[in-house]
């Protein structure tokens, strides 16, 4: 295959090259001076708070682009030139300036960072102020450079005067003349095509240097798309983690119910509570709490913000927000929204919040960060399982997440003995024993109910770990029976009756109802919101 060389295309576009370095020498140097005034500003100010927007405000994706495509453009000038054996200082010194203020725009960007945190010193920030002074004088020498070969424009051979009088201006030059717009089609046609055939005859003999100047388009292109849509408009999804000024968080799942935790409905009958499980952790050294007017719930374009005092409604998935300190470590919290169901029915919810604010266009513009939430409703039962003693429950599909429980041993009695050894001293011990018996001063007839059973804890749930059978059972179960073929539930409050002197491990005694003693059938009912487990203890 045979390449023509492509200094040709080059020398053709040398000055059109130059005009788009100008133009990008010309916006950093704008963009530099912002940010050195910023400084100045700072340096004369007595309030040493920073605008949290200000980072924001200097620094966009563009400001770091723009040393890059010079150097790049520096770098294929200087390659040509080398080639050509031309004078190249020129494009030496111009990588070398871009190279110092990549180094000085992100040690500026650092500094500001820094300075939304805590009070520098002040001779550090004089320092990043001088390193951009620097910066844009040598940029000054570099744009007129670049603009006196980009216009051709040569001061050495420059006589104004001598160019007027070589023109020779007569009274011709200002006489009138017949102007004809009628139009040539077939000429424009013709020269249409000349101009197609001449394009395709320049990208043959070009085609190394065309393609290089493409890729490298195509690539900025793809890349502002990316930070465009992947960065800066991104729309999250659950379960992905974002990172704020404050804050890193992640949205874990989200509800939708009209009913507390013990199964009453609570809401209004038009409205519904959207839950929100975030998991949050402070990227400051500072305490700080999590702003709710920041964390917002937008649904059918309106927004709305989390309800304070909604532990009950919650209480068996996690911990309300309460307005508390946001720990360094992760931490899981509910936000807590009520939405009208009408709005529910047709549109997604959208969690979103308000970081920061950037300046564009003469107005403060906020930026936020999304995350679609795909709700599950859960007061809709959509599955009922079964089992038997011995049988291990796993709630994984329930908001209890991996939790299991499993029941070994069960027996129903008015009273049970339990044996041990009673020791006077290391060497005299005797057989004893002791009786598990209901309270004598209850107002109903009691028994007792004996289990054996084990609890596995989801350790990654938002709520405290509940290993006690007995507490699990009292906070998420009612217990069933039959008699005589009547199908009866246990109404009473159920209470736990410690043994004395025998202490096992995974033993349980609990007060029931003296009923239950003639019952031919016995059950454990785990309502877990929208799922139902039934446990057949006889």
């Amino acid at each position: 295959m045979i390449l023509r060389k492509p200094y040709a295309f080059f020398i053709k576009q040398f000055k059109t090259i130059h005009l788009i370095m100008s133009l990008l020498i010309a916006y950093l140097i704008y963009r530099t001076t912002l940010i050195m005034s910023f400084f100045n500003e700072y340096l004369g100010s007595i309030d040493s708070k920073v605008d949290p927007t200000a980072h924001d405000t200097l620094f966009n994706t563009f400001v770091f682009l723009t040393p890059v495509l010079i150097i790049l453009m520096s770098i294929l000038i200087l390659w040509i030139f080398i080639l050509k054996k031309k004078p190249f200082v020129f494009y030496v010194t111009n990588i070398i300036i871009y190279i110092y203020c990549i180094f000085a725009l992100n040690h500026s960007s650092s500094i500001i960072e820094e300075l939304i945190q805590h009070t520098l010193h002040l001779r550090t920030i004089r320092l990043a102020r001088d390193f951009l002074i620097i910066a844009i004088l040598f940029q000054l020498f570099a744009l007129i450079k670049c603009v006196i070969y980009a216009t051709g424009f040569d001061i050495k051979k420059f006589n104004f005067g001598q160019d007027l009088a070589e023109l020779e201006i007569d009274e011709t030059d200002d006489e009138e003349f017949e102007f004809d717009v009628e139009v040539d089609t077939n000429k424009i046609n013709r020269d249409v095509r000349r101009r197609i055939r001449f394009s395709k005859y320049v990208y043959v003999e070009n085609r190394f240097l065309i393609n290089i100047i493409l890729a490298l388009g195509t690539g900025l292109l793809l890349l502002f798309i990316y930070f465009n849509q992947n960065i800066y408009n991104k729309v999250y999804d659950e379960n992905i983690a974002f990172f704020t000024q404050d804050f890193t968080i992640k949205v874990n799942r989200s509800f939708v119910t009209k009913k507390d935790a013990y199964n009453k409905k609570v809401s209004s009958y038009t409205m519904s509570f959207v839950i929100v499980e975030l998991d949050i952790k402070n990227n400051s050294v500072q305490k700080k709490k999590l702003d709710i007017a920041r964390a917002q719930l937008l649904l059918n374009n309106k927004i709305y913000y989390h309800k304070f005092g909604t532990i009950d409604l919650v209480s068996d998935i996690g911990n309300s927000y309460g307005n508390e300190d946001i720990p360094n470590d992760f931490t899981k919290y509910l936000l807590v929204y009520e939405v009208p169901d009408k709005y529910l029915e047709d549109h997604q919810p959208q969690f979103r919040y308000l970081d920061t604010f950037g300046y564009e266009k003469g107005k403060w513009i906020p930026k936020y960060v999304k995350v679609n939430l795909y709700p599950r409703n859960l007061d809709n039962i959509v599955k009922t399982s079964y089992y038997n003693l011995g049988d291990e429950i796993s709630f994984e599909n329930s908001i209890l997440g991996q939790t299991s429980i499993r029941i070994d041993d069960f027996k129903v009695a008015r009273q049970h003995k339990l044996d041990y050894i009673f020791c006077v001293n290391d060497e005299e011990c005797y057989d004893s024993y002791e009786y598990i018996k209901p309270d004598i001063f209850n107002v109903h007839d009691k028994t007792i109910m004996y289990l054996n059973g084990s609890i596995t804890w989801d350790e990654e749930l938002a709520i405290t770990p509940i290993v006690d059978v007995f507490e699990f059972i009292n906070k998420f179960a009612k217990i069933n029976y039959e008699v005589d073929g009547q199908l009866k539930q246990q109404t009473i409050e159920l209470k736990k009756v410690k043994p004395q002197k025998v202490k096992k491990t995974n033993n349980y005694y609990i007060e029931v109802v003296s009923e239950i003693e003639r019952a031919d059938k016995i059950y454990l009912i785990f309502n877990i919101r929208d799922m139902t487990y039934i446990y057949k203890l006889e």
